[in-house]
């Protein structure tokens, strides 16, 4: 990941702190996961922690990797008496093995989307060899190529479907990929899809544009 310091100025000047866990994980979760005690989960870029107290109700053995030292120190310090709560400072493009193998879920809402195609790539070869047999994958909010800021912001291009914007809801948060159906079917090319879809929304105020993401479950093959 480049512009790592974008994601420390943010949380460090309280921007962008989400505090409810996103619908859609809690919904994807309890639809396609096998629930129990203990289960073993990694999230990648866990930003303020919204998702962490569905998970720590769940009873699972929660484990997170986030660039913002930050954010990182204040959830240390707010789930200290938690040993199921495991939060690291680092780049999750960088290595993911610092926790090890056998994960039951791994998942991120939002947060690869903004990567560079290598930066994807790497990382999801460590999420291969770190989700145990039969573990699940989900994306939540990925960007997709039918999003209107790549035709109504002012941006950079900078790779296949990455860009960096100067103006518009990406501004300043650096580089931002979107992806067609074809790239997830690729990307995931190792794993069995069994789930896909594309939300279409067409915001009408505070700003007219296409909002458009893709929410996916993916599950590696067993052995």
């Amino acid at each position: 990941m480049v512009f790592k310091n974008e994601w420390e100025r943010i949380y460090r000047n309280n921007l962008q702190l989400s505090r409810w866990p996103w619908s859609s994980l809690v919904s994807l979760v309890n639809r396609h996961c096998d629930i129990r005690e203990g289960m073993k989960v990694l999230e990648l870029g866990c930003g303020a922690g919204a998702n962490i107290p569905f998970f720590v109700s769940l009873k699972s053995d929660y484990h997170a990797i986030e660039v913002s030292q930050t954010t990182v120190a204040s959830l240390k310090s707010e789930y200290r008496d938690n040993a199921s709560v495991d939060v690291k400072q680092g780049d999750f493009t960088d290595d993911i093995s610092i926790f090890g193998p056998n994960f039951d879920l791994i998942f991120d809402r939002g947060a690869l989307t903004l990567n560079s195609t290598e930066g994807i790539e790497r990382v999801l070869k460590q999420v291969y060899k770190t989700l145990k047999p039969g573990g699940i994958y989900i994306g939540v909010d990925w960007l997709s190529t039918s999003h209107s800021a790549r035709k109504q912001d002012k941006a950079e291009r900078i790779g296949d479907n990455t860009y960096i914007f100067s103006t518009g809801y990406f501004k300043d948060i650096g580089q931002v990929h979107f992806f067609a159906e074809n790239d997830l079917r690729e990307l995931f090319a190792e794993y069995e899809f069994i789930y896909l879809v594309e939300k279409l929304n067409d915001i009408k105020i505070p700003i007219p544009q296409q909002y458009n993401l893709w929410d996916f479950v993916v599950r590696k093959h067993a052995e």
